[in-house]
């Protein structure tokens, strides 16, 4: 993204604090991605390189990589598996809607708004019409579509979409659970910088 007004930088800072709080329920808490990777090549080694368990550490890779701001190399990663997901597991297997809502995810922490967000919307709709709009990965699509909705200054789209998850969030884990926390920032769309997570960009 590049310069632009105030109110441009300062959702710019907001779309990267909301990127990295999502990176946080996501991603391996504190997984070193020198350790990953060794981990991801042994397993394909020993199993394939489409076996599940060596596709599923090629994920968790990606996402500590973009964890750790390695933002260009974890898209890049993302896109190959994407790609693999598909082919191998087919194109509504669980694993291959994870890794592209992954991917979408690195899209819209590069800045790549229009298409993070038309991602997002597909996804949201492949994940209600395949696992119901009450699975938790259902509404982990749609608060991810919420904030894309934001980036591109569409707030009331946004605030429509998150609040009934947030009621149900809240009612089911209550007002400290993570995801509650970042449903409420949504509706309110009043992140605070993270103090314990690495800038995404």
């Amino acid at each position: 993204m590049g310069a632009g007004s105030a109110g441009d930088e300062t959702t710019t800072d907001m779309l990267r604090t909301a990127t990295a709080r999502l990176l946080e329920l996501a991603s391996p808490h504190g997984a070193d991605p020198t350790v990953l990777a060794r981990r991801a090549a042994d397993r394909a080694r020993a199993r394939g390189p489409y076996h599940h368990d060596t596709l599923s550490a090629a994920n968790e890779l990606a996402l500590s990589r973009l964890a750790s701001g390695h933002l260009r190399h974890a898209l890049a990663d993302l896109h190959g598996l994407a790609h693999t997901c598909a082919h191998t597991l087919g194109a509504e297997h669980p694993d291959t809607l994870v890794v592209r809502g992954n991917l979408a995810l690195a899209q819209l922490a590069a800045g790549e708004l229009d298409t993070a967000e038309a991602a997002l919307a597909q996804l949201h709709h492949d994940r209600r019409r395949l696992l119901g709009a009450e699975h938790p990965s259902t509404h982990n699509a749609a608060l991810a579509l919420a904030l894309a909705h934001h980036t591109q200054h569409r707030p009331d789209d946004a605030r429509a979409l998150a609040s009934p998850i947030h009621e149900h969030l809240h009612h089911l884990h209550g007002p400290d659970h993570p995801l509650t926390q970042f449903s409420t920032s949504l509706l309110n769309w009043d992140l605070v910088e993270p103090t314990d997570t690495a800038e995404i960009g």
